[in-house]
């Protein structure tokens, strides 16, 4: 843990670590110990021991965490490194759950991703993955390229990029008829 992070209780960590200074995601958990909750409890109403789900836009993990208590696997994508060390270690006590440290879009290469100070407020999720900005280079895959179990439930959260997502995703779409939000 560094002098940015914190540890607080959750539904599903006693020890879920997050940022002291993100406005957004970290405020809720350091005040609720929680995140979005209604519409979490509705995904995983939506899953049972069986299901596969896919998280794009990992984040810290809180969506991962809460599918991995419920699903049979989860694949978490998160392209920020600092999010992606966050994320890892909010997992590292779960079998169930496969984490890869990048972006989800139509093409296989690689982009940018925005990074944040973490010594300053800010709203830690929302990043920005492109290709014409200064900022981390991160691996950028397809969600057909991946050769995963086919999902019950796709969860995108990725700033905007949404569509390329799914572009990227026909053939595991129409494959499954997945659950996408």
């Amino acid at each position: 843990m560094c002098s940015s992070d914190l540890t607080a209780s959750t539904r599903y960590r006693k020890d879920f670590t997050y940022y002291v200074h993100d406005a957004v995601i970290g405020r809720s958990i350091e005040k609720y110990g929680e995140y979005c909750q209604p519409e979490v409890d509705f995904l995983l109403s939506a899953l049972n021991q069986h299901s596969v789900v896919y998280d794009v836009g990992g984040n810290i993990g809180y969506y991962t965490r809460a599918f991995a208590s419920r699903a049979g696997h989860v694949y978490s994508f998160e392209p920020n490194p600092d999010n992606y060390k966050l994320l890892k270690k909010n997992i590292d006590d779960v079998n169930n759950v496969t984490a890869f440290p990048c972006a989800v879009g139509h093409e296989f290469g690689v982009c940018k991703v925005s990074r944040f100070d973490l010594e300053k407020e800010d709203n830690y999720g929302g990043m920005v993955v492109g290709h014409d900005f200064d900022g981390t280079d991160a691996v950028l895959v397809t969600l057909d390229s991946m050769n995963l179990p086919r999902p019950d439930l796709i969860k995108i959260d990725v700033e905007g990029a949404e569509f390329p997502v799914i572009l990227g995703a026909k053939q595991t779409i129409s494959g499954s008829c997945p659950v996408i939000i």
